[in-house]
C-alpha cells in the first residue's frame, strides 16, 4: 500500500515474499494470475488500520528507483454498520496541481438517500463548497482546496456525518516580490532596504540574496550562497548613472522562486529616489519663490526710495518763496 513514486519500505504483498508488512501476515492472498489483467488481492480479518489507498505495481528486473504515479484503490473501513467513514488520497498531504480524491462510505442509503461532501462545514456561505456523490475527485488540486471536509449520508432517519478530514495543499514558493524603501544612513546619507516576500506551503524556509551575475539563471545557486533572511540592507545607493541587479530566491522543501530588482543611481532610481527628488524640487521651488518675493520687495523699496526725494523736492520747490 503506497501512493509515492518510490518503492515502499514494506509491502502488503510481494511475489518474492520480501519486505512484507508484519500487520498483514497470514491475512493476505493474491488472487491474480501472471500474464492476465487480474491483480485482485484478498484481505481477511479486516481492521480499522487497513483503511487507506492500495497500489499495484509490476516491478521490473532489475528494479527501477521510481514508480509511475498512481492514485490506487481506496479501502474504507467503518467502525460499525451505521458509521460514516471518509478518507483522502493521498493521505500525506496534497500537492498543488496534483490529483486528490475524497471517498466516503456509510450505511445503505435506500432509494431516497444520497451522499454529499461539504468543505468548511462550520464556515459561512462564502467559504462553503458542496459536492454530490460518494467520491470527490479533483484532477488538479488548487491551493484554496485546503480546509476541513465532511461526508454526509442521507437516509430515512436524516443526515449522518463523518469525522472531519483536513486537507493541506502544499506548493512551492509563488508570487515572490521585492519591496524597495529608502533609509537614512549616517555614513553616506542615504541607503536602500530590499524586503522579499513569498507565498508558500510549507512556509518559506530560506531567503537568499544574489547580486549581478549571481542572478543569472545559468549560475549554480547552490554554491557560495548564504541565506540572509527576507531583508537586505544596502548602505548606499548605486552611483549616479549606474545600475545594480539584485535577486531574492525564496525556497522551501518543494522548490524555489526568484525575483529580480534593478536599482538605478540618480533621480530615476525608483520610488525611494523619486521621493527624494520630489522633496528637492519642493525645496527648490520654495526657495525660488522666496527669492522672487524678496526681489520684488527690494525693488519696491528701491523704487519708493527713489521716488520719495523727487516728490519732496518738487513739493518744496513749489512752496518756497525766494527772499528779496
Amino acid at each position: 500500500m503506497n501512493t509515492k513514486r518510490t518503492p515502499p519500505a514494506s509491502y502488503v504483498y510481494h511475489s518474492d515474499g520480501v519486505f512484507l508488512d508484519p500487520s498483514y501476515s497470514n491475512r493476505v492472498m493474491f488472487l491474480g494470475q501472471t500474464g492476465t489483467k487480474n491483480c485482485s488481492l484478498q484481505i481477511s480479518g479486516v481492521r480499522m488500520s487497513d483503511g487507506g489507498a492500495y497500489v499495484f505495481y509490476v516491478i521490473p528486473d532489475p528494479p527501477t528507483q521510481k514508480m509511475p504515479a498512481q492514485t490506487g484503490v481506496q479501502l474504507l473501513v467503518a467502525g460499525s454498520p451505521d458509521a460514516v467513514t471518509a478518507s483522502v488520497n493521498p493521505c500525506g498531504g496534497a500537492l498543488k496541481g496534483a490529483p486528490l480524491q475524497l471517498a466516503c462510505c456509510g450505511p445503505p442509503v435506500g432509494p431516497v438517500g444520497r451522499y454529499r461532501w461539504l468543505m468548511d462545514p462550520a464556515g459561512d456561505s462564502t467559504t462553503q463548497r458542496e459536492h454530490p456523490g460518494q467520491v470527490w475527485t479533483m484532477d488538479e488540486t488548487r491551493a484554496d482546496a485546503s480546509g476541513n471536509y465532511v461526508c454526509q449520508v442521507q437516509s430515512a432517519e436524516g443526515w449522518r456525518s463523518s469525522a472531519n478530514i483536513t486537507v493541506d495543499v502544499q506548493y512551492p514558493p509563488c508570487n515572490t516580490s521585492v519591496h524597495v524603501t529608502s533609509v537614512d544612513v549616517l555614513s553616506s546619507g542615504t541607503g536602500v532596504v530590499l524586503t522579499c516576500s513569498s507565498d508558500a506551503n510549507p512556509p518559506v524556509e530560506s531567503y537568499t540574496w544574489f547580486r549581478g551575475n549571481g542572478c543569472l539563471t545559468a549560475v549554480d545557486r547552490r554554491t557560495g550562497a548564504t541565506p540572509m533572511g527576507p531583508t537586505l540592507k544596502l548602505h548606499a545607493d548605486p552611483p549616479t548613472g549606474e545600475s545594480e541587479l539584485y535577486c531574492c530566491v525564496a525556497a522551501n522543501t518543494l522548490g524555489s522562486q526568484s525575483y529580480n530588482v534593478t536599482l538605478y543611481g540618480g533621480v530615476n532610481a525608483g520610488e525611494p529616489q523619486l521621493a527624494r527628488s520630489k522633496r528637492v524640487m519642493i525645496v527648490a521651488t520654495t526657495t525660488a519663490t522666496l527669492l522672487v518675493v524678496i526681489g520684488l520687495v527690494a525693488f519696491a523699496l528701491r523704487w519708493k526710495l527713489k521716488e520719495s526725494p523727487l516728490s519732496q523736492s518738487y513739493g518744496l520747490a513749489g512752496t518756497t518763496v525766494p527772499v528779496s
